[in-house]
């Protein structure tokens, strides 16, 4: 077996607490892959992975690093791939954006914004301040709250009802859902063990499906979108203290009781000097071992552009991906670069997609979502599908 294979072997067990309902868990996953391998027209089903990992620093967890990653990329993913006929499994930070319903707060904000901008000409006495805060508000905390908005109370009838201008925003976001919510299904994470555990249990999952089912259903093809920010480092658990970090200075005490609690106690320091671990790199055996059958979408985000690519090709290489969605942090929602090898060749191919200055007919009618998934994801599909067809033949 793997070295890596092993560790996550102990990692499973050790996390075992956290994972008692798997049983559970594979029961409704397998329900769920049953019905669409009965679906007469759905043949791909993709994996996405969303949102970010965190660290735990304690073992009872109070304190953690964590990174920027909302999941916004891969909610908007699962929607384009749902539209191209893709069944989803959702694999997200517990917590992180969803799709269809991280639309809602987008579609509020728009609303209102339409409305206080027909209420300024009207009377011309609209607060800037308060329609600023209103309609350029990012926090989401405040977003929600703002959900009451969309109902009134009917005292006759004693109901609360939804305004009928709310009704007109919700209408298409319910509507899509309704027309695609059975081909997805979503599976949680929050810390780096559970990701690394959850990803090699879902790809052996799925490897099975393709290997087991094909034969007596249609062919499936497997595909998986690793759209996760998963941290770089971590610390180890023999390294983490059992309970919340203390300052030092808090606990002193001349007390005997206390000295040797301190003297004993991992969790009680003044300066706090944290020695990370680099994370075991797994994508490999992903490719090779886990789920050898699969069109692997890897990404690669850099702040600094010199590196970018250069590092989006090494990672293409030493992991074997099929593609590598290659980022800056800066410009991330506005382009991208996909790194891959065309036809099986050792040539690297590099395309850059822009929403600004992209000319393609076929996808002009998309800029106007201004989401640059709407040209990412059917030019990835398109490349899947050659793939698909290069196997077949």
């Amino acid at each position: 077996m793997n070295l890596l294979d092993s560790w996550l072997d102990k990692l499973e067990i050790e996390n075992s607490s956290r994972h008692d309902n798997r049983s559970s868990m594979e029961y409704r996953l397998n329900s769920w892959l049953n019905k669409i391998l009965d679906h007469p027209t759905i043949n791909k089903i993709v994996c996405i992975t969303s949102g970010g990992t965190i660290v735990p620093l304690e073992t009872n967890m109070v304190r953690y690093i964590d990174n920027f990653s909302t999941g916004l990329r891969g909610a908007l993913s699962a929607e384009y791939f749902l539209r191209s006929n893709y069944a989803v499994l959702y694999f997200h930070r517990k917590g992180s954006l969803l799709p269809f319903l991280h639309r809602l707060t987008n579609q509020q904000q728009n609303y209102h914004r339409e409305e206080e901008q027909q209420q300024q000409k009207c009377t011309k006495e609209v607060d800037s301040n308060k329609l600023t805060n209103t309609t350029n508000n990012s926090n989401s905390s405040q977003n929600n709250i703002e959900i009451f908005n969309w109902f009134m109370f009917n005292p006759q009838e004693n109901k609360l009802q939804l305004k009928e201008n709310s009704v007109q925003f919700l209408s298409s976001i319910f509507n899509e859902y309704t027309m695609y919510g059975q081909y997805l299904f979503t599976l949680d994470f929050e810390t780096i063990e559970d990701y690394l555990i959850g990803l090699r249990w879902i790809a052996k999952q799925l490897e099975a499906i393709h290997l087991n089912r094909s034969s007596k259903h249609k062919q499936i093809h497997l595909s998986f979108y690793l759209s996760a920010a998963v941290s770089d480092y971590y610390l180890n658990r023999e390294y983490r203290p059992e309970h919340k970090i203390q300052r030092k200075s808090m606990l002193s005490t001349t007390s005997k009781s206390s000295d040797d609690y301190l003297d004993k106690s991992l969790s009680t320091i003044e300066d706090l000097h944290l020695s990370l671990q680099p994370v075991p790199k797994v994508m490999k055996l992903l490719t090779t071992l886990w789920s050898p059958s699969s069109y692997v979408i890897s990404f690669k985000l850099e702040t600094d552009h010199r590196l970018l690519l250069v590092k989006a090709k090494q990672s293409l290489e030493m992991y074997n991906p099929n593609v590598i969605v290659a980022n800056l942090l800066q410009t991330r929602t506005k382009e991208v670069w996909l790194v891959f090898k065309q036809n099986n060749t050792s040539d690297i191919t590099v395309e850059h997609i822009n929403m600004e200055n992209n000319t393609d007919e076929i996808n002009k009618q998309h800029i106007i979502s201004q989401e640059i998934e709407s040209i990412l994801i059917p030019r990835l599909i398109q490349l899947h599908e050659q793939t698909i067809e290069r196997t077949i033949k």
